[in-house]
């Protein structure tokens, strides 16, 4: 049972991570891909490391998104 608490939440950052990913280059002109580039690297560096990890692409690609790109 403490699995199944554990996995569930992983499982939906992961997922909305790859949603994320999969829909950040539709609609971004070239001078506005700053976010989005990061947030590739960041997602290569993820898939080595775990994908606890992708939580953490996914607050910093809504931090550069939020303060940064605009």
């Amino acid at each position: 049972m403490r699995i199944k608490s554990i996995l569930k939440p992983v499982v939906l950052v992961i997922v909305l991570a790859l949603c994320v990913h999969a829909a950040a280059p539709l609609g971004f002109g070239e001078e506005n891909k700053l976010c989005e580039l990061a947030l590739d690297r960041c997602l290569v560096v993820a898939a080595y490391l775990g994908p606890v990890y992708y939580a953490f692409c996914l607050q910093g690609y809504l931090f550069c998104k939020r303060y940064i790109a605009e």
